[in-house]
């Protein structure tokens, strides 16, 4: 295949290199992380009896995806939210236990039942999430969280989303790609057929290769862009046909690879890239020739 299909790939390369590199960033290492603590390092300056219970989430105006479990906040006092607040946070010096409740709305208005959902604190010191509120839910809707503390305060009602998986930028791509890739196996012409380097005689072999590969890995393209689209509900089953397809694309393309080269030559193809070397190297030094018949410095001042 020619440069052109390499730089699709390129593009669907860098798309994963993007999308990993989002999921690296993480808050800055001195950036101090809340946690859960029997007693504070440092007296409040606001009396017990007047501190404010707040529940503070990832992020604002957070959403959640169905059937994903997510690390959605933590409960805390408004003047310190470093400490985490859990059930369990009490000490001779104060009762800071809270008690929280957490509802589940479907979009028809009604209440979900217990097994339509999960909610726990999480005990996970190991990924800094100990102390956390977790939700997992099966149905769309939005949830409901409300807590009160020992010392008399409370959060009201706090709402997040719960919806739909969403189709990503990367699944776009993909699809585009697939739909250029049938549409040139269709047709059978293009940018994608033309090279150089083919071995005499190899020309309708290496066109029928290509025609057949552009087909085959264009509908995996375009088959895991569809299942993107019905996986609404982020279902494990339509994630592993997706997995699949992922792994199906990276293998007929790498055989693609195999069987389009005893159709190259490789031989013109190496001369060609030293030829290519070696008239970058001869302009360079020419820069620094100069004939007998041009004129100095002195000729151009007269």
């Amino acid at each position: 295949m020619n440069t052109k299909f390499y730089r699709i790939v390129a593009i669907v390369a860098a798309a994963f290199m993007l999308l990993a590199f989002a999921g690296c960033l993480m808050p800055s290492s001195n950036q101090e992380t809340p946690k859960v603590e029997i007693e504070e390092s440092t007296a409040s300056a606001i009396d017990h009896g007047d501190r404010q219970l707040v529940f503070s989430p990832v992020a604002q105006n957070m959403k959640i995806t169905v059937n994903t479990d997510t690390v959605i906040g933590y409960f805390c006092y408004k003047d310190n939210e470093l400490r985490i607040l859990t059930e369990n946070t009490k000490s001779e010096k104060a009762d800071d236990s809270i008690e929280y409740d957490v509802k589940l709305v479907k979009e028809d208005g009604t209440v979900a039942s217990a097994d339509e959902y999960e909610c726990e604190i999480v005990n996970d010191e190991k990924n800094n999430y100990n102390g956390w509120l977790r939700i997992n839910s099966s149905v769309i809707g939005h949830i409901e969280i409300s807590a009160n503390a020992a010392n008399g305060s409370r959060v009201d009602v706090e709402e997040i989303a719960v919806a739909k998986r969403s189709v990503s930028i990367f699944d776009i791509l993909l699809g585009a790609i697939g739909l250029y890739l049938l549409f040139a196996g269709i047709v059978g012409r293009g940018k994608l057929y033309e090279s150089e380097f083919v071995k005499e005689g190899k020309e309708e072999k290496r066109k029928l290769i290509i025609r057949i590969s552009c087909l085959v890995i264009g509908a995996l393209m375009v088959a895991n862009f569809v299942v993107r689209l019905l996986n609404g509900y982020n279902k494990d089953t339509l994630n592993t046909v997706n997995t699949v397809l992922l792994i199906a694309m990276i293998v007929a393309f790498f055989v693609a690879m195999a069987f389009l080269r005893p159709c190259t030559d490789q031989n013109k193809k190496m001369e060609a890239r030293a030829g290519i070397g070696g008239a970058g190297r001869k302009n360079t030094s020419a820069a620094f020739e100069f004939d007998e018949d041009e004129p100095t410095l002195d000729d151009i001042q007269k």
